[in-house]
């Protein structure tokens, strides 16, 4: 059903007692670009408005009395059906561990491979991926390592002054680190 066949157009009837309500509640339908239905009404002839409302002459009804508007769609009772949840998505990746579950791995790993110099993210991501330790590719693993090492504690991470990309290393109190009464070290 297009965009156009789901628009309703309102064919509206008015209803109030007094003539200058009646003329407001006109201007009011003509204001809004809705068509006017020619039928004007009382609150007294209330029956008639039923009447035509159940023939169809109109589909809406505006309608003022004692200070308050109304503005109703009139529609033939109808069993409406019940809203349908949305369906669920599959996810389309497989499940991915948690980083809690390969933290320790790729700490020792990340140990391991910063013992002598300074690795990228990559790199020690790489190492974990081709051992099986983590799955998928090498970029979300990567992602994964920097999150574990940085919540760990025990790495730095550094940008080599030539440019590239950043590295990690095992972070150790410099000459102008101190340390602090309650244990921490500040650099």
């Amino acid at each position: 059903m297009t965009k156009a066949e789901q628009t309703i157009t309102l064919n509206v009837a008015v209803c109030a007692d007094s003539l200058d309500d009646q003329t407001v509640l006109k201007a009011y339908v003509k204001a809004r670009g809705w068509k006017h239905s020619g039928h004007v009404y009382r609150f007294d002839n209330w029956q008639d408005l039923l009447a035509d409302a159940k023939d169809r002459k109109f589909n809406t009804v505006c309608a003022t009395y004692e200070g308050l508007r109304w503005l109703v769609h009139v529609a033939p009772e109808t069993d409406f059906p019940r809203a349908q949840p949305k369906p669920k998505h599959q996810p389309r990746s497989r499940h991915v561990d948690s980083d809690d579950e390969h933290h320790s791995a790729i700490v020792e790993r990340a140990r391991a491979l910063t013992a002598e110099d300074a690795q990228t993210a990559e790199t020690i991501a790489a190492s974990l991926v081709a051992d099986g330790l983590l799955g998928g590719a090498v970029i979300r693993a990567a992602r994964r390592v920097r999150r574990a090492l940085l919540r760990s504690g025990e790495f730095a991470a550094s940008v080599p002054e030539a440019g590239g990309s950043i590295r990690w290393r095992r972070w150790r109190p410099t000459k102008t680190s101190v340390e602090q009464p309650d244990g921490h070290t500040v650099i």
